[in-house]
């Protein structure tokens, strides 16, 4: 198998790099923290117009650019870089790949406007008591009339002041199925509380009291919404974990640079073979976390089984690495490391929220051994018996 970049690959790459470098330096964020801003109309506008990024995984009928998992890793990578706190990945990512498979009447122009910059869904799917398991949706909606009620909370919804429409997940009060359904962030019923993150990022609790939506809001029922959630959720995991890849290759590369100007009794410490052996150890693990989100990125078109394997394997080692390698930064860079002044920091923060999303370490540890359980049954029901003679 191929594993390097294509050429348009390598152009999308170098292109979204070269322009968050100008438009996104550190002290453009720090300037946005300070004004607790998370959200810049005119640096969206340009990766929908400018750079069509937005379009990446919406498909070419919508005016996007089809591309799949590949080059949402590609561009994730270079996101993480940056520390770009706009919803790229909740809205450019997530919601594409939830909505490319569902069918209805809807969606076409909800991808549109994704890839267009104007239309920013958030999927809202967790909720109190309930971690990273999208069928345990407690939220009620029942039928009211010729439409929908719904009634409930879910918490952590990442962006929610700047989404135009939520991607909500209930539960049909009557049949019990799982629903999905189409909620404009402005109707009326929505409460909604906003707060800031450790990564300096914005997210919000959505309160939902007695919401009206008309029939056509509800995307998806029972198997084929679950279906659409898990494999968003899947891509979600299997993209943000090379967000912190790139995070760690940035922190590598900055402590490297650090070692080598720093000095002790007159020499630079990267002269010490203890720290060079600690750099060494964490480069390792990044390269190896690297290649499970390679691994899981080739296999999100395989079978449930498989992905399943493939993502929860890549979180589980993202997570470890990025705990090794966000606190090797840290303890190198000394008392600095966490300092509001220094990126260190502000990368330390943001990998230490990745290890807490969409499923911890202990989490995918115990699905990648269910999905590995699944695959051995689904392979030994489909070896045919050897027949006796």
């Amino acid at each position: 198998m191929d594993f390097n970049l294509t050429e348009e690959q390598t152009l999308l790459r170098d292109t979204v790099a070269r322009y968050l470098r100008e438009a996104n330096g550190f002290e453009a964020r720090r300037a946005m923290i300070a004004r607790e801003e998370t959200f810049r109309p005119e640096l969206w506008s340009a990766l929908a117009e400018e750079l069509g990024v937005l379009g990446v995984a919406v498909p070419e009928a919508q005016e996007g650019f089809d591309g799949g998992a590949v080059e949402a890793v590609v561009l994730m990578d270079e996101i993480g870089r940056a520390l770009l706190p706009e919803p790229y990945l909740e809205c450019a990512i997530v919601a594409p790949a939830l909505l490319k498979g569902i069918r209805h009447d809807a969606v076409p122009g909800l991808l549109e406007g994704i890839a267009g910059g104007d239309v920013r869904p958030v999927l809202a799917w967790q909720e109190p008591g309930v971690r990273a398991k999208p069928c345990c949706a407690e939220l009620s909606a029942r039928r009211d009339g010729d439409g929908w009620r719904l009634d409930g909370k879910k918490i952590l919804v990442s962006c929610a002041r700047h989404a135009t429409h939520f991607l909500v997940t209930a539960r049909d009060e009557e049949g019990g199925g799982f629903l999905l359904f189409n909620l404009p962030a402005d109707r009326s019923g929505i409460a909604r509380s906003d707060y800031r993150t450790i990564d300096d990022r914005a997210a919000s609790d959505l309160v939902l009291d007695g919401v009206q939506l008309p029939a056509d809001a509800c995307l998806a029922r029972a198997g084929d919404a679950l279906d659409a959630v898990e494999l968003a959720l899947d891509m979600a995991t299997c993209a943000v974990c090379s967000e912190a890849v790139g995070i760690m290759r940035a922190l590598v590369d900055a402590t490297i640079d650090y070692v080598r100007q720093r000095k002790q009794f007159g020499v630079a410490i990267s002269n010490f073979q203890v720290l060079q052996h600690r750099l060494v150890d964490m480069n390792m693990e990044v390269e190896q976390a690297s290649a499970a989100v390679v691994l899981a990125a080739v296999n999100m078109d395989g079978s449930p089984a498989e992905r399943r394997r493939a993502v929860s394997a890549c979180k589980a080692s993202t997570d470890r690495a990025a705990r090794m390698v966000g606190e090797g930064a840290v303890q190198l860079h000394g008392a600095m490391g966490m300092t509001e002044e220094l990126i260190v920091g502000h990368y330390f923060k943001r990998l230490t929220a990745i290890t807490q999303s969409y499923g911890d370490r202990a989490f995918h540890a115990r699905r990648y051994l269910a999905a590995r359980a699944d695959g051995a049954a689904a392979d030994a029901a489909a070896t045919p018996r050897a027949q006796a003679v």
